[in-house]
């Protein structure tokens, strides 16, 4: 049982105002966002795990390249779902930047290519 939990059992029997002040006291700003968090570890289950290519590792990694944007709250990254729907997006705008570079590259080793002169045609 977390402290906030055990605060609001220990002043449920002074009555239901009580509770909420106690609530309101209690919950700081990162126990807030820690309820609507999760883990890297978290986060690659949500993803679709390592059947989708996630895994904590990557998601931890991607954090801290900052691709994955993430809070760090003591010493431990957190994400939140607006966060993930963040990270998927730079995914698929690294990719398109990385396909169309692929293609920018490729359009230049064709225009790069020695010309072949044809045979001529023996008659």
């Amino acid at each position: 049982m977390s402290e906030v939990e055990q605060s609001v059992v220990e002043v449920a029997a002074e009555g239901p105002e009580v509770v909420e002040a106690a609530v309101e006291v209690e919950l700081s700003e990162e126990d807030l966002f820690k309820q609507n968090a999760m883990t890297p570890q978290e986060a690659a289950k949500e993803l679709g795990g390592p059947e989708k290519g996630f895994s904590g590792r990557r998601i931890r990694r991607d954090i801290r390249s900052g691709v994955c944007p993430a809070r760090k709250i003591g010493g431990r990254w957190f994400c939140t779902i607006d966060h993930l729907s963040q990270y998927l997006a730079n995914l698929e705008a690294k990719a398109a930047a990385k396909a169309a570079k692929a293609a920018e590259a490729e359009a230049d080793v064709e225009d790069e290519s020695p010309e072949v002169p044809e045979a001529p045609s023996v008659e």
